[in-house]
């Protein structure tokens, strides 16, 4: 079981499972407060988080930082409970999982957009050597960010149906691109989109490698992104010209 979601103390320090990244600052503090200031340039901001908690596991007893580790993944039994209650409501209910997300793109100045959906609000850019100032992730950037991610919280949502231990999930999407298409430049054969896209897993698990394929092949067949991208969409255009 995981640890309860629920402030305490490791060494006089506040601990919120919550929020790890608020106990490392702490730590991050009292470090630079000592006289031992080569500690803290190893720990400086140039470094990931990541690799600050690694470096901090010499730093901590054991089973502390076990408790911490316990509490970097979500709780998996919170998340089963979830979508077993959503399941049983589209079971009762098809209708409710129907719906049309709508993003909303606005170009704000050059090739820089602003998006919008909901809440959210983000922007992307194309680097100078195509036109622009590169001030943000390209569309690519997003394009294979969304198929990552899809594929990694559907890994994670098998994991917990299934009651697996997962400690460290990570996928790598790698995309083959010929910009000459883009520019008009290339042959005409040549697609301006993607030759091959590859995505590799990389599991840290106790679970034997039997369950982990189930979980791998069950998260591929569920993946909404993993389909948009192996399946051509049906791309409807509309067109509205407004005239001063």
């Amino acid at each position: 079981m995981l640890l309860p979601a629920n402030s305490y103390t490791i060494e006089n320090i506040p601990f919120n499972p919550g929020n790890t990244s608020a106990f490392f600052r702490v730590i991050i503090v009292r470090l630079h407060s000592t006289k031992n200031k080569s500690i803290f340039k190893k720990l400086s901001k140039q470094y990931a988080l990541r690799k600050t908690e690694c470096f901090l596991q010499q730093l901590l007893h054991k089973e502390y930082y076990q408790a911490l580790n316990k509490n970097c993944m979500h709780n998996t039994e919170q998340i089963k409970t979830t979508i077993e209650r959503t399941k049983k409501a589209l079971l009762l209910k098809p209708s409710l999982g129907k719906g049309t997300g709508v993003s909303k793109v606005k170009v704000s100045e050059g090739l820089r957009c602003e998006i919008e959906e909901g809440n959210w609000k983000f922007y992307a850019d194309m680097p100078e050597g195509a036109g622009g100032k590169g001030s943000a992730p390209t569309p690519g950037v997003y394009g294979r960010a969304a198929l990552g991610a899809c594929l990694a919280i559907g890994y994670m949502m098998k994991a917990a149906e299934l009651q697996l231990r997962i400690n460290n999930l990570e996928v790598t999407v790698e995309a083959d691109f010929d910009d000459g298409a883009l520019f008009g430049t290339a042959d005409k054969t040549i697609p301006p989109g993607y030759l091959e896209v590859r995505y590799t897993i990389t599991i840290e698990s106790d679970e034997t490698d039997e369950a982990i394929m189930q979980m791998i092949n069950e998260g591929d067949l569920y993946s909404p992104y993993l389909d948009i991208f192996s399946r051509a969409q049906k791309c409807v255009r509309k067109i509205n010209i407004i005239s001063k």
